[in-house]
């Protein structure tokens, strides 16, 4: 098995790949209720193995709601009840203020790139502008 080897199928919203000792969770679009059917099997299938290595990473995201925070505390309590570790990758600000506003943030090991966690250029490949930064200034400015 190489370094970034895929498993699983790939879904229009969740990419699981092996990276090292790290199973990346790579979430794309909108993390909503909505989505919860296609994200849950694949988060429960990599936080089921005795002490799980799992990278959420939310950098192509667009939308993180209330239904997302609920998949990172289940990933958390998952991860926690089999001694693994947790990580999520997020560059954006949204995400980090619902995890703050629900007064979660402390519960999480949050980075800004998946290179802080996973150093290989396997897994650092250039994301567009506009999956980079999707909400806007305004949204960013209101205070939670």
């Amino acid at each position: 098995m190489n370094d970034a080897q895929l498993h699983g199928p790939r879904t229009e919203l969740v990419r699981v790949r092996e990276v090292q000792e790290w199973t990346v969770m790579e979430l794309r679009g909108e993390i909503d209720l909505a989505a919860m059917p296609e994200i849950l099997p694949h988060l429960d299938d990599v936080t089921a193995t005795p002490a799980p290595t799992v990278v959420i990473d939310l950098t192509p995201t667009d939308f993180f709601d209330c239904s997302g925070l609920r998949l990172l505390v289940r990933a958390r309590r998952r991860v926690d009840e089999r001694s693994g570790r947790l990580v999520l990758v997020c560059p954006h600000e949204m995400p980090r203020r619902i995890l703050r506003a629900a007064g979660l943030s402390h519960c999480f090991r949050v980075v800004d790139t998946i290179s802080e966690v996973c150093p290989t250029p396997e897994v650092t490949p250039e994301v567009p502008a506009e999956v980079a930064a999707p909400w806007t200034a305004h949204e960013l400015s209101r205070d939670t």
